[in-house]
């Protein structure tokens, strides 16, 4: 019985992008109806990225196909199939470094509804052209990219966006520094050197080198609810960690499991490895809504507040406390003028500056110990 190609491509909007190739590589009429998308591998001097990129186009969403080229300073999406997640991911920035940030893979959104954070690569240099050069391309007819040269890639986002998001405009050049393991990848310059030389290649085409080259599999993060101090702080609940996992090992980094709740005016946060818990009052510096996350938006929208950096500091007590440290938070602010420390509820509170009066029109939602928040911590 023959189907109707219209039927074909019906059924592979069902499918994940893996799956529909492998069906259209079944014979020449399911090839004819299903387009093969474009796989791109991503190579520096030294390593290459181990997993194979999908490009789409972010104004249609439309993918690249195979025999198609990129074209220089058009932005694009590249991404993957997530199977263990059954999700897409796309190549990001994510964990805070020295000048910028590392490369990663992440969702866009963690369920419908929550804010969209897309970040877009774009081919900024060729080997092949000077300045002058650059400058006489035509913007409108954007020249195609020749496979097998040496290019630059600058990533970042696409729209203007509250800086807790780690969404900006400022593009910065991707970088293959090597490791004492493993090569690490970076977008941290906007100088274009040794470091940011990548090749971009079909992923059926061969690197023209007799070098081998080192492969390093990036990791799938989970997207952060929100993240503060320029991204050196990242906050998670456990649905965001259904879309990736912290289990990684990083230098300098400390992840903080911890609980929230709320009673009478006052946002309570407890460290599983904290000998008390914190009370701040519930004052707000914005009115931003988060989907399906409550509480993680009255700590977004409290992160401006002089009275969040209290918890801040308590989180931070509680990764020094991972090091073996000895500090003591309730024995170094329990006994600040302005804090109360209740020994039956092993609570500190941290009083109204004057003037201030804590929103007693947040209803309480009471304490889950089922219900973790996590920290990542760049110490």
């Amino acid at each position: 019985m023959n189907i109707p190609s219209e039927i074909i491509s019906i059924v592979c909007n069902f499918l994940s992008p893996v799956d529909g190739s492998r069906l259209a590589s079944c014979n020449k009429w399911l090839q004819d109806c299903i387009p093969v998308p474009l796989r791109i591998r991503i190579l520096s001097r030294h390593a290459e990225i181990a997993q194979s990129f999908f490009v789409s186009e972010p104004a249609t969403g439309r993918m690249l196909r195979h025999g198609e080229s990129l074209q220089y300073r058009q932005p694009y999406f590249f991404w993957l199939y997530d199977n263990e997640h059954s999700q897409c991911v796309r190549l990001k920035r994510d964990f805070s470094i020295a000048g910028g940030h590392e490369l990663a893979l992440l969702v866009d959104q963690c369920t419908n509804g929550d804010r969209r954070r897309f970040q877009m690569l774009q081919v900024v240099y060729q080997a092949n052209l000077d300045e002058q050069e650059e400058e006489l391309i035509d913007e409108t007819r954007r020249e195609f990219i020749p496979w097998n040269q040496v290019v630059g890639l600058s990533i970042g986002g696409e729209i203007e966006t509250d800086s807790r998001y780690a969404n900006s405009k400022i593009r910065k050049l991707l970088s293959a520094v090597p490791g004492g393991l493993a090569t690490s990848w970076q977008v941290t310059t906007a100088t274009f050197g040794t470091a940011e030389e990548m090749i971009i290649l079909p992923r059926s085409e061969e690197y023209d080198s007799i070098h081998r080259k080192a492969s390093t599999a990036l990791e799938i993060h989970p997207q952060s609810v929100f993240h503060c101090s320029f991204g050196k702080e990242k906050y998670y609940s456990a649905r965001s960690l259904e879309t990736g996992t912290l289990e990684f090992e990083r230098e300098h980094t400390t992840i903080i499991k911890f609980e929230v709740w709320t009673e009478n005016g006052y946002l309570i946060v407890l460290a599983d490895n904290m000998d008390c818990s914190l009370a701040v009052p519930l004052m707000f510096d914005g009115t931003e809504k988060i989907a399906f996350e409550p509480l993680m938006e009255l700590c977004y929208n409290m992160e401006p507040c002089y009275y969040f950096h209290e918890i801040r500091y308590y989180l931070a007590v509680s990764a020094d406390k991972q090091s073996n440290s000895t500090i003591s938070y309730s024995e170094g602010v329990r006994h600040c003028a302005n804090n109360t420390f209740d020994p039956v509820k092993k609570c500190i509170t941290i009083r109204c500056k004057s003037g201030d009066v804590p929103d007693m029109d947040i209803p309480n939602i009471p304490r889950d110990e089922d219900r973790i928040f996590s920290c990542v911590m760049i110490l």
